[in-house]
């Protein structure tokens, strides 16, 4: 059995910016992810100038495409208006893969299925003990519904479903699209172009409202 001072399941942004800054205090962490990365993941991916600063990144030092915007489009309940803003335009698919490679963690390739404690310990499918556990799995995280659903299950209803695709489209207007409740929406719909040629588009709602209204 694989032994470590703290398991983190999970290896996007929130389990990456962990393993990140316990390696830089010397913990003996192990990252433990279940699909391998590069990987699509649902998301109209930006990044706002605090967190680069959080991760002591200067933008011009990221090996991949940042699209800098300082305006978004944005429409609510058929109001339109621009709002000023400084974000950062990323690709998912190269971002988390890129933060999780530097973090420098240990990472393997685990999904897991099983959380036990033993001897103070806490124990994964018998293959890995941790004295910390840090559950970073996002909405379906095997730590949150081992540890934390019997106490304090999450409300169906008031999660947010997506349809998002991402592609390369060259000609694509460069200015970033934001639609919240239009025509009946419980919810929001982008449009963020990025680097490379590619664009984001994609349309999010609240889970019960929507079954509620048969969309």
């Amino acid at each position: 059995m694989k032994q470590v001072d703290v398991l983190i399941v999970g290896g996007g942004p929130a389990g990456a910016a962990c393993a990140w800054r316990l390696q830089q205090n010397g913990a003996d962490c192990l990252v433990l992810e279940g699909e391998l990365f590069p990987r699509f993941k649902p998301c109209a991916g930006w990044i706002t100038p605090e967190l680069l600063q959080d991760l002591q990144l200067d933008p011009k030092e990221y090996p991949h495409g940042l699209t800098l915007f300082r305006s978004f489009t944005l429409s609510i309940r058929g109001i339109k208006f621009k709002l000023p803003v400084r974000q950062y335009a990323i690709r998912r698919l190269e971002f988390d893969d890129w933060f999780l490679r530097r973090s420098g963690a240990p990472l393997e390739n685990h999904t897991v299925k099983n959380i036990t404690r033993l001897n103070g310990r806490y124990v994964i499918d018998g293959q890995y003990a941790g004295k910390y556990l840090v559950g970073a799995g996002g909405t379906r995280c095997p730590v949150f519904r081992t540890l934390f659903q019997p106490h304090c299950p999450r409300e169906e209803g008031k999660l947010i479903v997506a349809l998002e695709d991402e592609f390369p489209y060259p000609d694509a207007d460069p200015t970033c699209r934001l639609w919240f409740f239009e025509n009946g929406l419980p919810g929001y719909a982008w449009y963020v172009p990025k680097a490379g040629g590619f664009i984001n588009v994609g349309i999010g709602g609240m889970a019960g409202a929507l079954k509620r209204k048969g969309d």
